[in-house]
């Protein structure tokens, strides 16, 4: 079984901020199992569809996503 990745190295992986994530796992994107780790498989999986869609011209797109949300609030 692949261990799961916590929200901070699915960031580092998105090359996106916490904050970004927070959202993928509020739209149903990523899943946090029962120890709140997600699956890497997924993670990278939707790495792959950003970079392409940064190649693309849409990362703009995506910064400013990533601006709108601002930081995780962890309180």
């Amino acid at each position: 079984m692949t261990q799961g990745m916590t929200k901070e190295a699915a960031a580092e992986r998105l090359n996106a901020s916490e904050a970004f994530v927070q959202r993928m796992i509020e739209k149903g994107r990523l899943a946090p199992d029962e120890a709140g780790l997600l699956d890497p498989q997924r993670v990278d999986d939707l790495a792959q569809l950003l970079e392409r869609l940064r190649e693309n011209g849409v990362g703009t797109v995506i910064g400013l996503i990533d601006e709108e949300l601002g930081p995780v609030d962890n309180a």
